[in-house]
């Protein structure tokens, strides 16, 4: 522990006894400065650098005792601001008392309300730390215990893993023996499914023999002819049908069909049908077919008939 103070002032006193009563054996060394009046911040800003050039401490107390604002002035000095700011050492600030605040204080690491509260702050209590070395050691030998028993439980454990060689040989050999079993069985799998492979290849070979091929496509032509016999049949009937239907709506506006129920044609000398009386004189020959025959007429006489 560093620390930066007035080496006859009240504070170094107030530290050193801090210190000496809550851990004598840290190693404790004093950079004194002025702390008051116009040399005041460069004076600490000098001990401050030397702390920090001599690299032999952790921590760097910044302290004085209480004073009027006049008289701690001093530490509200700017240049010594930026040298606590940079300071690579941590910088705890406990200067006056606890009401007295500078800006040193707001630029240190840590800051503590007095000296002595600085010095409690840097140093762990010797009391506090016998009583955690005392609890520890009465901690320790049941830890211990406790790690060989977990060890002897382990080494039971192990103990009963390990086996004979005897016992070791005959396991290995009943999975030799296993493996073995297993590894005939495979291959008659591997036998069987390659035989059945082979059958299907063969069963296919066979059906590509041209025998095979030829009295295949010869039932598949004989089929088809007979498909196409029935689909002929089937077609033809549907024809017939067909045709008898028109044959009797032709028949049933055919001229012929007139005749039979006693109508008769007439045609001129040219075979024209005649429609009209103007269409021939008297004395003209004419022809008249019947249902049963014809008959060549003369005309001896015409009368027209008005259908209006």
């Amino acid at each position: 522990i560093g620390v930066v103070t007035s080496h006859s002032g009240a504070a170094i006193k107030d530290v050193l006894t801090t210190l000496e009563r809550r851990c004598p054996g840290i190693p404790v060394t004093i950079y004194p400065a002025v702390v008051q009046g116009d040399t005041g911040a460069n004076s600490i800003m000098e001990a401050l650098r030397d702390a920090v050039k001599h690299k032999v401490v952790d921590v760097i107390l910044l302290t004085r005792g209480g004073g009027s604002m006049e008289d701690l002035w001093c530490f509200n000095h700017d240049a010594l601001a930026k040298v606590i700011f940079d300071c690579p050492i941590p910088i705890v600030s406990g200067v006056g008392h606890e009401v007295d605040i500078t800006i040193a204080d707001l630029v240190a690491d840590a800051r503590a309300a007095t000296p002595t509260a600085a010095a409690e702050m840097v140093s762990p209590d010797t009391r506090h730390l016998l009583s955690v070395l005392t609890r520890t050691a009465q901690r320790l030998p049941q830890a211990m215990q406790r790690n060989l028993d977990q060890r002897a439980q382990t080494v039971d454990m192990l103990s009963k893993q390990v086996r004979h060689p005897k016992q070791e040989l005959q396991s290995k050999k009943q999975r030799l023996v296993d493996a073995s079993h297993r590894l005939k069985q495979s291959a008659v799998r591997s036998v069987e499914i390659k035989g059945a492979f082979f059958q299907s290849i063969s069963k296919q070979f066979s059906l590509l023999k041209p025998e095979t091929t030829i009295a295949n496509k010869k039932t598949q032509i004989s089929q088809f002819g007979n498909r196409l016999l029935l689909s002929q049949q089937k077609r033809l009937e549907l024809n017939v049908t067909q045709y008898e239907g028109l044959a009797n709506q032709l028949h049933s506006i055919s001229p012929l069909r007139t005749l039979a129920r006693g109508f008769s044609i007439a045609r001129d000398s040219d075979g024209v049908i005649i429609r009209s009386t103007k269409k021939i004189e008297v004395g003209s020959s004419i022809s008249v077919e019947l249902d049963e025959g014809s008959m060549k007429c003369d005309v001896s006489e015409i009368t027209s008939t008005s259908r209006n």
